[in-house]
């Protein structure tokens, strides 16, 4: 039996229009729909397998309907222009995928649809699967030979066939335009006969089979109200409304008899057109559909746990890399892995959402520009050009490439690893992990599996009960988007008190995490010189921050009894010690200078608490006054602000009512107006220019902000508010770095003295010599502190000081 997958066009790209985030490609067109479109094809392939493709458009124009019923569709509205134009560019989705795509003048896709499944299954007897967002398309729906898919919602699958159709709408597939008839459908401006509703429709169709049944008991066979269990208001509605039953019938019935040809189509192999799909792809930007297409090579990385060969670094080879820059004309260019390095980083700073750029990416963004450089030189000078004449060359000069040989060095060099005391720890949370299973088994009264969600939901929420200990109350369950009972952290938190299980669960998933993300792998790494080489990554984020892999650093625990444990782990070779600067309240100074906060900057001047200081101001008190709680609010609001933190979520943060997270919200925007307009300020530049600014003119491109979906919408609003920051903060570390690569030198302290070894957020992380440190120590803050004097910034900015703190000690722990 073959499988014929036949795809509603439009029904799609709307879908898609307005369930994903608003995107553009090099050449600002919108794609955001198409790109959820060709998702949801290879997502449909990758599920069914079909043998066969096919697809149906709608065309421009009038069609039937609407030439019989002037208001057919008329209450759907203008179309976007951003979906306008991607309906245009629509048929090169198709044409990469090898799809026919067919269209009727005067008739909807559906009708195409519609006349596609009577003549394929007239043809033999075959499987068709229709690949829609349009639940019109239902009435075709034929036993388990013909159904209907839309996707996914949550972790939710389903295929219609005439089973589930029955479970969801009450009706035979067959009965829809009957129920139509007399309901109408406001989707399609479908009139039905007015002041018949869903429950009414569905009683008189469920006891007349048809909506020519109906009329043929009324007026044949005499059949009354009674019989049909309608009042006497319902049934002179249906016996007066026969002729716009019928009509509104005609109008939600999908013709399957068009005068037009199935497409004699090739069977359907991916392979076939991997190529035009990968271009298509490369030119919208479609860069997590590309991996995809490599996803077996990906996959295997992953379970190799070998990540290099995705990770924007530079080549450890010598040997030179080639890319095809133009395929048509058969130009390749060697390499050199030092030209391939700065051109990765030049096409981020360029283009911010471009991280982590791969070899065929790079490939591509260098092929777009059009034109035919002939060596490696040539085409670095025209990236270059290219930053020079967006502001953004000095970014790339002065902050990013003196980092290279800081962060290859510290890749050669790695931090010293206890590897017995990290067994020692392993070893500790593997026992613990199994007591706390043991326990929590006994608790349950039975064994099931303790990662699995829905099993564990089963115990604690429908066996134990543990949602209703404390007040008694049938409490609603929360679910997850697909109906499963949801064993999220925050869910579980809320009820530790109820009973003593839950609290043993998050015991259970923590030794759980720390094992399997840090404990285990961190042996491994070290396994060959008892140190980790961690790779560091400039390209890896979109503020300018560093990321880290092979492994993660970034997500070494801070906080907690586990956190310090884990760290102490980190140790320092014999005769040196581990020095450690960070910036203090760094993006809190930042976000001072850049919104010319006076009262901020005056709180940093005096050297005082700035949590102190807000509070003083937010609740009206003298310094002495300010209790801890006065301060943990100042802190909460201090930092939620510049990430976008609503009232919602400051009652959560804080515990409190929501009218007593509102005075708080009131009442700190009302002290510091000049911060909050910055704020404000800031999002309306991203909406303006696509884009934020760090206080050196580095870009954060933010097509978020654009989004038709309220929720990306404000992510979106959430990024250009805190991205400046951020940005700035990586800024000034990255620009650190290098000046105190500089002092290193002049001062003959190599790497054998003074070696960089780690940078976690706003942390720098040397392993010196014992004798030297404090000479060290001073020097490393005195640069970190004198970065803004040293390197002056593209925007205008109010003076805050900058102060870093130095720490020593054995292990990173300690400190």
């Amino acid at each position: 039996m073959k499988t014929y997958l036949i795809i509603d066009s439009h029904a799609l790209l709307h879908r898609a229009f307005h369930a994903m985030p608003f995107l553009q490609n090099k050449h600002g067109i919108p794609s955001g729909a198409l790109f959820g479109l060709t998702n949801m094809i290879l997502s449909a392939i990758e599920r069914f397998k079909p043998d066969y493709i096919l697809a149906a458009n709608d065309l421009p124009g009038q069609t039937i309907r609407e030439m019989s019923f002037a208001n057919y569709k008329q209450n759907r509205g203008e179309s976007d222009e951003k979906l306008a134009s991607q309906i245009k560019l629509m048929p090169e989705v198709f044409a990469a995928f090898g799809v026919p795509l067919v269209s009727k003048e005067g008739y909807e896709a559906d009708d195409v649809i519609g006349t596609f499944v009577k003549k394929i299954r007239k043809d033999g007897d075959h499987k068709i699967i229709i690949l829609t967002g349009d639940m019109d398309i239902m009435q075709l729906v034929d036993g388990d030979r013909v159904g209907v898919y839309t996707g996914k919602k949550g972790e939710e699958e389903i295929i219609f066939n005439e089973e589930q159709v029955l479970k969801k709408h009450g009706l035979e597939p067959k009965q829809i335009p009957d129920y139509k008839g007399l309901r109408g459908d406001t989707s399609d401006n479908i009139p039905g006969i007015k002041g018949i509703g869903e429950k009414t429709a569905l009683t008189i169709i469920e006891k007349a089979g048809n909506l020519e049944n109906v009329y043929n008991l009324i007026k044949n066979q005499n059949k009354d109200r009674e019989y049909f269990g309608l009042s006497e208001r319902f049934f002179e509605l249906l016996k007066n409304g026969e002729d716009e039953a019928e009509f509104s019938k005609e109008l939600a019935t999908i013709n399957c008899d068009l005068d037009i040809e199935v497409p004699n189509i090739p069977m359907f192999k991916l392979a076939d057109n991997l190529d035009k799909i990968k271009g298509l792809c490369e030119e919208y930007n479609f860069t997590s559909i590309r991996r995809k297409l490599d996803g077996s090579n990906v996959v295997r990385k992953l379970e190799d746990g070998d990540l290099n060969d995705f990770a924007a670094t530079p080549s450890t080879e010598d040997e030179s890399i080639s890319l095809s820059i133009s395929p048509s004309l058969g130009l390749n260019v060697e390499f050199s892995p030092e030209i391939f390095r700065k051109l990765q980083v030049a096409a981020w700073v360029l283009n911010s959402v471009e991280t982590n750029i791969d070899k065929e990416r790079l490939q591509y963004i260098i092929s777009s520009y059009k034109l035919e450089p002939k060596n490696e030189e040539e085409i670095l000078r025209l990236f270059e050009k290219k930053l020079e004449e967006e502001n953004l060359f000095k970014i790339y000069k002065e902050i990013e490439l003196p980092l290279f040989p800081i962060l290859d060095e510290a890749n050669k060099v790695g931090v010293k690893l206890d590897r017995e005391e990290l067994k020692n720890l392993l070893i500790r949370y593997e026992r613990e992990r199994e007591k706390l299973q043991k326990e929590i088994y006994k608790l349950a009264g039975e064994d099931f599996n303790l990662n699995s969600p829905k099993q564990l939901g089963i115990i604690l929420f429908e066996k134990l009960k543990v949602q209703d200990r404390e007040s008694g109350s049938s409490k609603k369950i929360k679910r997850t988007a697909g109906g499963k009972l949801s064993t999220k952290f925050e869910v579980l938190e809320e009820m530790k008190e109820n009973h003593e299980i839950v609290q043993m669960v998050l015991d259970f998933r923590e030794r759980e995490k720390m094992i399997n993300t840090y404990l285990e792998p961190l042996l491994v790494y070290s396994q060959f010189d008892d140190r980790i080489h961690t790779t560091f990554i400039q390209t890896g984020a979109q503020t300018g921050r560093f990321s880290s892999v092979n492994p993660n650093m970034q997500n070494i625990p801070v906080r907690g009894e586990e956190g310090v444990e884990l760290r102490k782990c980190f140790i320092a070779s014999e005769g040196k010690v581990l020095l450690a600067a960070d910036y203090s309240q760094i993006e809190l100074r930042i976000a001072a200078m850049l919104s010319g906060e006076e009262y901020l900057r005056k709180v940093f001047q005096d050297g005082k608490d700035i949590h102190t200081g807000v509070a003083v101001r937010m609740f009206k008190k003298e310094e002495v006054e300010i209790t801890k709680d006065d301060r943990n609010a100042a802190k909460a609001m201090n930092f939620g602000i510049l990430y976008g933190m609503g009232v919602t979520s400051i009652k959560n943060t804080l515990k409190v009512e929501r009218n007593v997270a509102q005075a708080f919200y009131d009442s700190y925007t009302q002290v510091l107006p000049n911060l909050m307009k910055y704020l404000k300020d800031t999002i309306q530049y991203a909406k303006d220019m696509g884009y934020t600014e760090t206080l050196y003119g580095r870009r954060r491109r933010i097509p978020e902000i654009l989004s038709n979906i309220p929720m990306i919408r404000a992510s979106g609003e959430r990024f250009a508010m805190n991205a400046p920051i951020q940005g700035t903060n990586a800024d000034i570390i990255k620009l650190a770095m290098s000046d105190f690569q500089r002092v290193c030198s002049a001062k003959d302290w190599g790497v054998n003295r003074v070696a960089f070894v780690l940078q976690v957020h706003d942390e720098l992380i040397y392993e010196v010599e014992d004798n030297i440190s404090e000479e060290v120590g001073a020097e490393l803050k005195k640069v970190m502190e004198d970065v803004l004097e040293s390197h002056k910034p593209k925007h205008k900015y109010l003076s805050v000081p900058i102060v870093a703190n130095v720490k020593f000690g054995k292990n990173w722990g300690e400190m």
